[in-house]
């Protein structure tokens, strides 16, 4: 089928993804997210031809949390998964509550600064911070130098701040700089999805592995026969790369399922084998789910998050494997420099180029000439106000923060052809600015029992 002909499906598509990420982004778009739940999204009913013996088969929120999917939430590739009935955190030692004050020290340790996403966050740390009189002291870890982070930390607290924001490089290596921060008494804010037992206040982030998974559910339905791709991750080992690509195969998973009508009403089953088919793609360096799922992925080169890397990797791949159908990045940089390549050989039209990060202006535009078949919003300066207007409430307002979520996602939403005019806004980097809710677990799981 060819890509311009497939506006019609894309308008319906766009109808069931509302209500994939109903629970993600609210109800009404562009309006501001009713985020702040870590809650698998809810999913469309099983539609197809194919009788679903376990259509009337309802799990309760605790139930499901008994999935074999959770058992393995360790993994990085899972990371920003979360069950949906969450376990209670208030007595973890996050060093709260906190003395109200006004003056408040924002210490902030940024993984890198190797792209104009880290521009933007800087940017809007500092617009913020202004914005509400706080002394911010702002670092980075130049190119995901762990190190240098575990230092920058370091240096952070013998500084005398009163709160970290931390975006981890290395999830598990910066578990121990988050410790040292608490144990002086500085509560930590992430910028990254953390596991369950992590001792942050939150993770105020695009939850990685869902704006993925919405990637791959989107990119699923677009194609009724089996195809063959090709991935370009960030690098196969890095938390943010497996999360975005395995986060991807379960959408694709439970999609096709959804597609064939052999879907339960609950996605795990697709999460599972999204998980496995990402386990096995990261120890061959190829796929093949054709027979279940109508899926090949020929091969695999890191793109190193930019349009560079992109580029070469997509020079690579589509020299070995020219006759594909789909090309997945996990992030729309990469996806920019694919598109120069698969131009440049003229072979665009018979290629969806897809991925559900990071929608900057440049992107949607990509989108808007049908060039990039999705991204996702991932706007710095929406994270940047959720953490300071986060470090407001807790600091000026008396907030009590001691029960939130490892995982406060904001406001998400997939753009394709038909509405990437959503979120546009001439003369800014990333377009429209949207609020994040925070809720606490109690509320949630309230929340995730009345579904």
């Amino acid at each position: 089928m060819n890509k311009r002909s497939k506006l019609a499906m894309l308008i319906a598509l766009v109808m069931v993804l509302s209500l994939t990420l109903a629970a993600c982004r609210g109800t009404d778009t562009p309006a501001p997210a009713d985020s702040g739940s870590s809650a698998p999204a809810a999913e469309p009913a099983p539609a197809g031809d194919v009788e679903n013996p376990d259509a009337d088969k309802v799990l309760t929120a605790e139930e499901l949390a008994d999935h074999e999917i959770y058992k393995h939430l360790g993994d990085n590739a899972l990371l920003g998964l979360t069950p949906p009935f969450l376990k209670d955190r208030s007595a973890q030692n996050k060093a709260l509550p906190v003395e109200q004050k006004s003056d408040v020290k924002v210490g902030w340790s940024e993984a890198a600064m190797v792209s104009p996403w880290f521009a933007g966050i800087q940017q809007g740390a500092e617009q913020f911070a202004k914005q509400y009189g706080y002394d911010l002291l702002f670092t980075d870890a130049i190119a995901w130098d762990v190190t240098k982070q575990t230092s920058d930390v370091e240096n952070l607290i013998t500084q005398g701040i009163d709160i970290l924001v931390i975006d981890p490089v290395d999830v598990q290596a910066q578990s121990v700089d988050i410790a040292k921060a608490i144990d002086a008494g500085i509560p930590v804010i992430s910028l990254y999805p953390l596991p369950e037992d992590s001792p942050v206040i939150t993770a105020v982030t695009a939850n990685y592995f869902e704006v993925s998974y919405a990637a791959g559910f989107n990119a699923a339905q677009i194609f009724e026969d089996p195809i063959s791709s090709v991935f370009i991750p960030g690098q196969v080992g890095h938390p943010i790369a497996d999360s975005r690509t395995c986060g991807f195969l379960a959408g694709w998973c439970y999609g096709k399922q959804v597609q064939a009508g052999t879907a339960k009403p609950y996605r795990e089953d697709g999460l599972l084998a999204g998980y496995n088919a990402f386990n096995d793609l990261v120890k061959n360096g190829s796929l093949d789910i054709t027979e279940e799922f109508g899926l090949k992925v020929l091969g695999m080169a890191n793109g190193n998050f930019d349009d560079a890397g992109g580029q070469a990797a997509a020079e690579d791949l589509l020299t070995a494997h020219p006759d594909i159908q789909m090309l997945f990045a996990d992030n729309d940089h990469q996806c920019a420099g694919a598109i120069k390549v698969l131009e440049q050989r003229g072979l665009l039209d018979q290629v969806e180029v897809v991925t559900g990060c990071d929608a900057d202006m440049n992107m949607l535009e990509l989108v808007r000439d049908g060039k990039l078949t999705s991204t996702g919003y991932n706007n710095p300066i929406a994270i940047t106000k959720a953490v300071f207007e986060l470090i407001n409430m807790i600091y000026e307002q008396g907030y009590d923060a001691n029960n939130l979520p490892t995982v406060t996602e904001f406001y998400y939403e997939l753009y394709t052809i038909d509405n990437w005019q959503n979120v546009y806004e001439e003369g800014t980097d990333y377009g429209k600015v949207f609020d994040t809710t925070f809720r606490s677990i109690p509320e949630l799981n309230e929340l995730a029992a009345e579904k």
